[in-house]
């Protein structure tokens, strides 16, 4: 795949074509699956493929790992997939550097028991040809390489894309609903003769507490319900992250989000 094809799924955050998706029905992946080796003969045995489950279960991930190394024809049916992935978003979180106050004062290393497993569960995926284009961007072929600054003119050049279709559109959806809380409020005053200023300080404090008790979730769900295309939104833009930091051979351990 060209690198401008490939940056174009990225910032388009289509993830589909970037990554192999396993069937339903047979475990088979789509083509985007480098065939595997020769030296693949046998099938794994229906021990094997238990005792493969039974590790993931007990988010015991090196013991998958290692499993999956010496059995590669483990069938990696679509639930199995996604409990991979799973566990390896278990594992790390549960994991004592992914807590945020050491992670911003980097109190710990970042090379840690459970990172080491990811990354051979990642690199054993690509081995056998499950994670196709997991590192397919490297500095020998990064388009923007030796460049801290990338033109627009770059960017139009290495993803084909306009600027118009790479610049965020404008939204006005929380300047419309704090004029619209500000209307109530005033039509609410006047109607039953309370003090205009003490809801607007009611309103503030509301805010506040939300912001510092439950991150901003109640704020974040209300203007997600005003304007519907706000989560999708959401969902390109990190799909985008995760692509990036895919196509440069980055494992992923999850997402931690805020409003």
């Amino acid at each position: 795949m060209r690198k401008s094809a490939i940056l174009a799924l990225f910032l388009a955050g289509d993830l589909s074509s970037a990554f192999v998706i396993p069937s339903q029905q047979n475990g088979a992946v789509k083509s985007m699956i480098t065939p595997k080796s020769p030296s693949h003969q046998l099938s794994a045995t229906v021990e094997q493929e238990q005792d493969f489950d039974k590790f993931l279960e007990d988010n015991r991930l090196q013991r998958a790992v290692d499993l999956f190394r010496s059995a590669p024809d483990l069938d990696l049916s679509r639930d199995r997939w996604n409990r991979i992935f799973d566990t390896i978003e278990e594992v790390t979180a549960e994991a004592d550097q992914n807590a945020v106050n050491t992670r911003m004062e980097q109190e710990l290393p970042l090379v840690s028991q459970s990172r080491t497993e990811m990354t051979d569960m990642y690199r054993l995926l690509k081995n056998e040809g499950q994670l196709r284009l997991f590192g397919a961007i490297d500095k020998f072929n990064m388009p923007a390489s030796g460049s801290y600054s990338v033109r627009p003119s770059m960017l139009e050049e290495i993803t084909l894309l306009s600027m118009k279709s790479l610049t965020p559109q404008p939204s006005n959806t929380l300047l419309y609903a704090g004029i619209g809380l500000a209307t109530i409020e005033a039509i609410a005053s006047g109607n039953l003769g309370l003090d205009l200023n003490f809801l607007f300080f009611v309103t503030l404090a509301a805010a506040l507490a939300d912001r510092v008790f439950f991150n901003g979730a109640i704020s974040e769900t209300t203007v997600k319900t005003i304007s519907p295309k706000t989560q999708p939104k959401i969902t390109r833009h990190e799909a985008g992250h995760f692509l990036c930091a895919y196509l440069l051979g980055c494992p992923v351990e999850g997402y931690v989000l805020s409003a």
